[in-house]
């Protein structure tokens, strides 16, 4: 069967309820048309999708403000970042107002989320692998990573420090 353009036409349904282990593809500064997004308080905001192995998508924006933070530094934190390293080279989340270093520091992390419908929206919102019951945990990541090499007993990619950005 080829495309459903009928089904395209009616959108697509975002990322089911629930734990999903996502991957961020893609990060983004500004809209079709140029316009850079910003909070209703003109602070810079970053737009990422992150995809599940099924590929369904979810969308997470943050506010690059050091007062609200907390979204993109939760999603750092869960995806591995070394916080710390972050500090010491004066890293701000102000930083991630750079296309080129949003993707560097986002494109490609992995971690788990929760997703919950909000009417016609779905909120993700990263969460520890500890917060993930267990049968969803070894549902979801083990089996898809299973065979990969470079990867360790709980699904997660083995990364070299010299890998990781921060």
């Amino acid at each position: 069967m080829g495309f459903d353009w009928e089904a395209a036409a009616e959108g697509n349904d975002g990322m089911p309820e629930g734990f999903h282990y996502v991957e961020c593809i893609k990060v983004m500064r500004s809209n079709k048309d140029g316009i850079d997004y910003a909070s209703k308080k003109g602070d810079p905001q970053l737009y990422t999708v992150w995809q599940n192995n099924t590929e369904h998508e979810g969308l997470a924006v943050f506010t690059l403000s050091d007062k609200a933070a907390f979204m993109l530094v939760k999603a750092l934190k869960f995806s591995g970042a070394d916080l710390k390293k972050m500090t010491n080279a004066g890293v701000t989340p102000g930083d991630f107002a750079s296309i080129d270093f949003a993707q560097k520091q986002l494109v490609g992390r992995k971690c788990w989320v929760y997703a919950e419908k909000n009417g016609k929206y779905t909120n993700i919102d990263f969460v520890e692998e500890s917060d993930v019951p267990s049968d969803v945990l070894y549902g979801q990541a083990a089996p898809d990573k299973a065979g990969d090499s470079g990867v360790d007993s709980n699904g997660h990619e083995v990364l070299e420090e010299s890998d990781i950005p921060f």
